[in-house]
């Protein structure tokens, strides 16, 4: 008898490469999210700074990510996924160190606007792809979520705590630190596979990128689904704060129980119906969860019931799509334009 999870099972090196590549993106992650939740409370104690300035510092970060995560993923073809994700570290490492020493909002402000210029993302999500099979890239992408979701939950508990003792200057001190264990987990734990580089035609596969249709539906797709997350996360807090009357600090036992459950059931649901082929009506049911999590926030959001099941449901929907939006568009090209499709 045929054995139907074999095709589905990550191999050793699959396993290493998955295991190191999500370490990176959740040592990474880990001290941008601890940021979140004080870098407003804090900020305005600098040197030189206003209201503006503040939101200066705190958007800058997506500023430059927005400017560089192209380049970085296009120069990823061309030159090696490694090198170019050490540069962008190396980048990220300056910034939090020049942040850390900081004593001005403006100096914060370069040292945000450095972290997001070593926008390495991208080039991850291809380097992932370049080393997982087309069977099993989508469960791939589903635990690079799931690292940076326990990130996530990890820096909301331990990032105020940590602020209060040593201010912004230890988290981002912090950071440097994991940006070096990053540096480690690339070079010792990522695999490094022979790839093919080529000036040759690149700019023509680049052009057949912006070009490929279902690539910039994808694309689009991406966007909005980010897009979303934004504008729920300027509203969620205030909202769990206002109703629950808590803390920053207690934030995360509210997105802990939700994010998690929302997570394995989701996992599970995407692998079950992309087997067997139901890919329309899993993008139907994660719209759905996205379109029902959103109406319900604005409609029940006062009701604790209603808080937490619109959040559930939105959360469910945003799994699913962020582990298959990257896992169908790493598929619609060649391996060496993936870091720019990316």
């Amino acid at each position: 008898m045929k054995n139907t999870t074999s095709a589905t099972a990550f191999s050793p090196q699959e396993k290493r490469s998955l295991t190191g590549i999500a370490s990176i993106y959740a040592t990474r992650m880990l001290g941008l999210f601890m940021l979140l939740p004080v870098l407003t409370l804090f900020a305005p104690n600098y040197a030189g700074a206003t209201p503006i300035l503040v939101g200066i510092c705190l958007g800058v970060y997506g500023i430059s990510q927005a400017i560089f995560q192209i380049p970085f993923g296009m120069l990823s073809d061309l030159f090696g996924r490694k090198l170019m994700i050490s540069l962008g570290l190396l980048l990220f490492l300056l910034g939090s160190i020049i942040a850390a020493v900081s004593t001005s909002i403006w100096g914060l402000i370069i040292g945000r606007l450095l972290q997001g210029a070593g926008a390495v993302a991208s080039v991850l999500m291809a380097l992932l792809a370049d080393q997982t099979s087309d069977a099993v890239r989508t469960k791939a992408m589903a635990f690079i979520g799931m690292s940076i979701g326990g990130s996530f939950f990890l820096a909301f508990l331990v990032g105020p705590i940590i602020a209060d003792y040593f201010s912004l200057a230890g988290l981002f001190w912090i950071t440097a630190a994991l940006v070096m264990v990053s540096f480690l987990i690339l070079w010792f734990v990522v695999p490094s596979l022979p790839t093919t580089k080529s000036f040759t035609g690149h700019f023509s596969r680049l052009s057949e990128v912006v070009k490929n249709k279902m690539v910039m539906k994808l694309t689009v797709g991406v966007f909005f689904l980010h897009t979303l997350i934004t504008l729920l996360f300027v509203a969620l807090p205030t909202l769990i704060v206002n109703h629950f009357n808590w803390s920053v600090s207690q934030l995360a036992w509210f997105y802990l129980p939700i994010l998690s459950l929302s997570f394995c059931i989701a996992v599970p649901m995407m692998l079950y119906l992309e087997r067997r082929g139901k890919i329309n009506l899993l993008f139907g049911l994660a719209q759905m969860g996205l379109f029902l999590g959103m109406l319900m926030l604005s409609i029940f959001a006062k009701s604790t019931t209603g808080l937490i099941l619109a959040t559930f449901l939105f959360f469910v929907g945003f799994h699913l799509l962020e582990a298959m939006l990257p896992s169908l568009l790493s598929k619609q090209v060649t391996a060496d334009s993936r870091g720019a499709a990316m």
